[in-house]
């Protein structure tokens, strides 16, 4: 799709999407996009908009371990991960709120970082910066789409798995078709020994 595809848009009273725990609303989306929720808990929460092929058109997430006042160390901690490269820093103002913006920050695709104090919380935007005939809207376009507002449910009421954690849940237990005879079982044994080790010792 190209920059000039039509949007799904929704009323201004009442979002397309609204995330209660972030705060954060998008007024419109892309046609063919949807949005991703993380289902773990890391050092950020927050959502991705996705397009049809499963590439990220935007990513907003609340950084809830660090403080608002932290924009300036953000920024420099994703700069100094890129030692010697040249990047773009600017002011930018998201639902009247000043923010940072670093962009061509190397990824799978150049990406904008964006850092926002809203609310009293420090969020992180994330846009691709791809190139433009394979764009489905721009930065900026997406940008003016988000809306801040008071939260109306905690990052405890989801109850999420910390990333962390889900790293080392034990893997399930392979199935195996039951043996018909004596040389089944046996086979059967073998294979099933073999699978355990395998998880045992991977």
């Amino acid at each position: 799709m190209v920059q000039g595809t039509s949007p799904i848009v929704g009323e201004k009273s009442t979002p397309i999407y609204r995330n209660d725990v972030l705060g954060v609303s998008l007024r419109a989306l892309p046609s063919g996009t949807r949005v991703v929720e993380d289902q773990y808990l890391a050092d950020d929460f927050g959502f991705t908009l996705v397009d049809s092929d499963g590439r990220m058109v935007l990513r907003v997430a609340w950084r809830h371990r660090d403080a608002p006042n932290q924009i300036e160390l953000r920024v420099l901690k994703l700069i100094r991960e890129f030692p010697g490269w040249q990047f773009g820093v600017e002011q930018v103002l998201v639902d009247g709120y000043r923010g940072v913006m670093v962009d061509s920050v190397p990824g799978m695709d150049p990406s904008a970082y964006v850092y926002v104090a809203a609310d009293g919380r420090l969020y992180e935007i994330i846009c691709p910066q791809q190139e433009e005939k394979e764009k489905l809207w721009g930065c900026a376009r997406l940008l003016y789409q988000l809306s801040f507002e008071e939260p109306s449910r905690s990052l405890e009421d989801l109850q999420l798995t910390l990333a962390e954690d889900a790293l080392y849940d034990k893997p399930p237990l392979l199935e195996f078709p039951q043996p018909k005879g004596p040389g089944g079982r046996i086979f059967f044994l073998w294979q099933k020994a073999k699978a355990l080790l395998g998880i045992l010792h991977p």
